[in-house]
């Protein structure tokens, strides 16, 4: 077991863990994303040829808190845009309470078999992978040390796509279908102070832990 690594300081980089601060919003990317959690139904890319999964999940789903929901203006269900320094990718958006404001939950491995598979489409991936959210070269959003990208605090953008951008998405793809929206999911909740959870009540009153429980997409599969 090493503690210390010591091939990083061969490498010239800190030979410890160390933390970084996420990047900051902005005017043009003013919310954070999370990306890399799968769907309850699937498994990374996997499982989206498999008519009783797609039933429940037809289309990849952003979360956001209601506040944020209302405050954008978009509904439900709605088709809306995510957006990075490095690329976008399309969705549609339902609220979670469990959600912060401010935090865009984007959901991981999305392509369509159905859809065409050349360059054009490549299955949806053009529209639907979070692998264009990520930044390969940008040294604020990619681990130093391996070039891997940053998943958690990118900075981005949400916009609800306009009629035209709707009926354009859906020549390509089909006609939008209800989706599920199913149960609210984990609601925050302590018995503790004002502002604190995770109450723990093996250690004493004394130790309460911030922390924020994300839902993966609070709907059951029964």
């Amino acid at each position: 077991m090493e503690l210390s690594s010591s091939v990083l300081a061969g490498l010239g980089f800190d030979p410890l863990p160390y933390y970084r601060e996420a990047a900051t919003p902005n005017a043009e990317f003013p919310l954070s994303s999370f990306v890399g959690l799968p769907d309850d139904e699937y498994f990374r890319t996997q499982g989206r040829n498999v008519p009783e999964l797609r039933k429940r999940v037809q289309d990849p789903t952003f979360l956001v808190s209601p506040d944020q929901a209302a405050e954008l203006g978009i509904a439900d269900g709605a088709w809306a845009r995510v957006k990075t320094a490095a690329g976008s990718m399309l969705g549609r958006v339902f609220s979670r309470s469990s959600m912060p404001k401010g935090l865009v939950r984007i959901p991981h491995g999305w392509w369509k078999p159905e859809s065409s598979r050349d360059l054009g489409q490549m299955g949806g991936m053009w529209d639907f992978c979070d692998a264009q959210l990520t930044a390969d070269d940008n040294p604020e959003l990619i681990d130093l040390e391996q070039g891997i990208p940053h998943l958690k605090g990118t900075p981005c953008s949400l916009t609800a796509l306009s009629t035209a951008e709707v009926a354009e998405l859906e020549a390509k793809y089909g006609a939008t279908l209800d989706l599920p929206r199913g149960p609210e999911g984990k609601v925050l909740r302590s018995d503790a102070k004002p502002g604190h959870f995770m109450h723990d009540t093996v250690t004493g009153d004394g130790v309460e832990f911030d922390a924020i429980e994300l839902s993966l997409y609070g709907r059951n599969t029964v």
